[in-house]
């Protein structure tokens, strides 16, 4: 894979994220973008790279140190949807049913949490992301929904 090289310096910032194989930094004079490092973090970009409307910006691969720079998202935003809007387990499955879907829609009543709905289910659907919980997801700085952990 090519690297993306955009010649800028990034020095890791403060833990902000981690899950079970990856860590997430904030980068020192780069509020916009987060350092991502650890297992399978080379493999999840490349799938970023064919979702770009659906998942982070991608701005720097180092294959040899294992570790990117990619566009920071906003997940308290979606965590306050998520917690409202969304029941049950199992959601990727569920969302494929029509049912779920009527499930879901019949417990809103504004246009917000409507479109919600319908904006988390087609970013589930589209990149087929399987571990969805509410810090999988965030929104980009213009308010687009994306999913910022694709690798199981």
């Amino acid at each position: 894979m090519t690297n993306l090289n955009d010649d800028q310096v990034y020095l890791k910032g403060e833990l902000i994220g981690e899950g079970l194989h990856k860590k997430v930094y904030s980068i020192i004079n780069h509020e916009d973008k987060v350092i991502k490092v650890g297992r399978n973090v080379i493999e999840e970009v490349k799938k970023f790279q064919n979702l770009p409307d659906l998942t982070p910006k991608v701005f720097h691969i180092d294959e040899k140190e294992k570790f990117v720079v990619v566009e920071k998202l906003y997940v308290e935003r979606f965590k306050i949807m998520f917690k409202k809007n969304i029941i049950g387990k199992y959601i990727e499955v569920n969302f494929r049913s029509k049912s779920y879907l009527r499930r879901l829609l019949r417990k809103v009543n504004n246009d917000e949490d409507i479109n919600f709905i319908y904006e988390f289910k087609n970013v589930i659907i589209t990149t087929n992301v399987k571990d969805i919980h509410e810090n999988n997801f965030g929104y980009d700085k213009n308010g687009v929904l994306k999913c910022l952990d694709l690798v199981d």
